[in-house]
């Protein structure tokens, strides 16, 4: 992955989940990235007015909106590409003579026009387009359109009408009959270069999340490309990588992995495996041990959770299985010791962290550094994840102050025999005698 100076995102189905809501653990993340400087552009099919709910939220770096039509940063437009006045009228023609076609909507530095209103009940999203003004087509239409939206039920009476005018691009939006009239130029991948040549960088630089078919284009030109877990297969196979879907918060996970470092909450499981379990979390100020402690019982699974290379696996979540999690205080680690359904230890999980902290809702957390280390019962000592680490660093997401740190707390661990089954199976021991 390149050293990533600008996220661009597509908004629905992509940021948005499918009740077009922003979760809060998604906000917080964004909140992280403009902490550290990371600039982040939405890149939506969209106009701006459309979008100015999420955009409330978050404050995006740049809006690319209409699907590339315009590109705003602040009050200044650096890109704009639409459909001239006569164009459109031509269009509008050769379009309301169509039984096929039933909604015609047009955006505008005016407004947004419609040849009728919408039928459905006003749900939040379809307020996101209000308000709107309801105008005769038919009669002289007097503004260049950033886009022109159609509801048509025979694609082939939109591909007709479009291969008469040379300068229009048309998109069908995957899943439904609506499809987007616009200018050849205004595509989210014109859009996202005139962004970058403003900022002075190259698209080797810029990392796109994306879910439909306006966004492939730029999904397979930008130096990293991410497809929402519930993209359509054209977007999966054109990216790089793919994320979890949009109503798991999959682009939030995927920055917060790569650019900001995993943020683990104590007593947390992995709910993919995990369907049933119980947590106890105590605060420990006693004999020199201060910190958080969590014990948790896992009553049932999904499925047993298997580590280690094929065909030799080791399980570390069952039913009747347990964990004992350690975060203590003023300090770059944290442990996971993991036991099976006797009481019997499987491993000791050692996570070297950026900061262990507690959040504003009260909840002790870790925000992880990547490289790990495991010791298992014969006292044999594993690490893992160098290359994530390695990574890390060359991309910029952590220093190299950052790096040298991780390095030197683990073998300072392994030095003073932290990291050994002598003293953990003692420290653990007296861990759980605290837990009632």
């Amino acid at each position: 992955m390149n050293k990533i100076k600008l996220i661009i995102t597509d908004l629905d189905n992509t940021l948005l989940r499918r009740d077009k809501t922003i979760s809060q653990y998604t906000k917080s993340v964004f909140e992280r990235l403009k902490s550290k400087g990371v600039l982040v552009a939405f890149a939506t099919a969209r106009s701006e007015k459309q979008c100015k709910r999420f955009s409330d939220m978050l404050n995006p770096y740049a809006i690319i909106s209409n699907g590339g039509a315009r590109v705003r940063i602040s009050d200044k437009t650096i890109h704009r590409a639409t459909i001239d006045t006569c164009t459109t009228n031509k269009l509008l023609s050769a379009l309301s003579k169509l039984p096929s076609v039933k909604n015609i909507g047009i955006d505008t530095d005016s407004g947004y026009f419609v040849n009728r209103q919408p039928e459905e009940e006003l749900t939040i999203d379809l307020q996101d387009f209000l308000p709107v003004s309801m105008i005769d087509f038919s009669k002289e239409f007097k503004y260049d359109a950033y886009k022109m939206p159609i509801e048509c039920f025979n694609s082939d009476d939109v591909y007709k009408v479009a291969s008469n005018f040379p300068s229009i691009e048309v998109m069908k939006f995957s899943g439904e009959d609506w499809f987007c009239f616009m200018d050849k130029n205004a595509t989210k991948l014109n859009g996202i270069k005139a962004l970058a040549n403003h900022m002075g960088i190259g698209l080797e630089n810029v990392i796109a999340f994306g879910d439909d078919f306006n966004d492939i284009e730029m999904i397979e030109k930008c130096g990293t490309s991410v497809a929402a877990g519930n993209a359509i297969d054209e977007v999966k196979n054109a990216a790089g990588y793919i994320c979890n879907d949009c109503d798991n918060d999959g682009v939030a996970k995927f920055i917060e992995e790569k650019f900001l470092g995993r943020r683990k909450y104590l007593g947390h499981v992995n709910k993919r495996y995990i369907k049933d379990f119980k947590t106890q979390i105590i605060r420990v100020d006693e004999d020199n041990i201060s910190g958080y402690a969590a014990f948790i019982k896992i009553k049932e699974v999904h499925c047993p959770q298997l580590v280690g290379e094929k065909g030799s696996e080791t399980c570390i979540a069952d039913n009747g299985y347990s964990e004992l999690c350690y975060l203590p205080d003023n300090e770059n680690w944290q442990f996971y010791a993991m036991y099976d359904n006797q009481g019997c230890i499987i491993e000791w999980y050692f996570d070297i962290t950026r900061k262990n902290a507690i959040s504003e809702t009260g909840e002790p957390y870790a925000d992880d550094m990547y490289l790990d280390a495991v010791l298992m019962p014969s006292g044999k000592i594993m690490i893992f994840d160098e290359d994530e680490l390695l990574e890390a660093r060359d991309n910029g997401n952590i220093s190299q102050e950052e790096f040298n740190i991780a390095y030197s707390v683990l073998n300072r661990l392994i030095d003073s025999k932290v990291i050994s089954v002598n003293f953990m199976e003692k420290f653990c021991s007296r861990l759980l005698s605290l837990f009632k």
